[in-house]
């Protein structure tokens, strides 16, 4: 069980890395999305990005199962990236930083944190 649990994390720091250079990059006129889309529908559609990425992220950290005690430090990392990623966003070209999507990365970990409340409050060691 023990590989298990470091495979986990493993995975969680994969996710959590791509995920910071993801949004951290200077974003140039085009970007993955698709071109074509205008206006408000590529407005929504990153956003959403956002709070699935998030709601994803929230989850993936109640999955890698880490001990009782460090949960809330885990769920604080989660808050506080969301928040610095935000802020670093403002020294990439071609991207900003927006309170408005804070809100929106802690309604995604919200979500993410409801969806696997079990595995947030079970007690790691069923799985040994």
């Amino acid at each position: 069980m023990e590989r298990l649990f470091r495979y986990r994390w493993w995975l969680w720091s994969a996710f959590a890395v791509l995920w910071t250079v993801g949004l951290l990059l200077p974003q140039k006129e085009k970007s993955f999305i698709n071109p074509d889309w205008e206006g408000e529908f590529r407005f929504w559609f990153s956003k959403t990005v956002h709070v699935l990425a998030y709601a994803f992220f929230a989850g993936l950290s109640g999955w890698v199962r880490a001990p009782i005690a460090y949960r809330p430090m885990l769920m604080f990392a989660l808050t506080a990236h969301a928040a610095a990623t935000e802020f670093g966003q403002q020294f990439a070209p071609g991207r900003m930083g927006s309170l408005a999507d804070v809100i929106r990365d802690h309604a995604g970990i919200a979500l993410g944190y409801l969806a696997t409340r079990h595995w947030w409050r079970e007690d790691a060691s069923r799985d040994v």
